[in-house]
């Protein structure tokens, strides 16, 4: 799943068994090809990966091993909270609808209410749909 800076989905794939590495399943995607041949969703978009993607023109993981100045410690501190958007958006998706939690149902069923949560996670986004956070108790 990849987002925007607004926490809304543009890609999601739930076709691959959990176990396969983000990288394969993104090089498989339509939407690598896409931005392969320089499509971009708005001018300049670039995708942040973790350390398990490669670098290309438009995919840009942290800096490798330990940064060795200033300006690289500070790349990697601020592409580290570029990312956290993805995972407060999983996180929001997922308490708008716990079904996602557990999701009891064949691989090809489980993927298409993965799909419906994130497209009326989107609709909701976009409408301001109120969120209130559960308390955890």
């Amino acid at each position: 799943m990849i987002c925007g800076p607004d926490m809304t989905f543009f890609c999601v794939n739930p076709n691959w068994p959990g176990a396969t590495h983000d990288a394969r399943v993104l090089r498989n995607t339509s939407l690598c090809q896409r931005f392969d041949d320089g499509w971009r969703p708005f001018p300049g978009a670039i995708i942040l990966g973790d350390s398990g993607y490669g670098l290309s023109d438009w995919l840009i993981p942290p800096l490798f091993n330990n940064p060795t100045n200033d300006a690289e410690r500070k790349f990697n501190r601020h592409h580290k909270q570029t990312r956290r958007l993805i995972e407060c958006a999983y996180g929001i998706m997922k308490e708008r609808f716990p079904c996602l939690n557990h999701l009891r149902l064949q691989p090809r069923k489980a993927g298409l209410v993965i799909i419906a949560c994130a497209v009326l996670h989107n609709i909701a986004s976009i409408d301001d749909f109120p969120f209130e956070p559960r308390a955890i108790e």
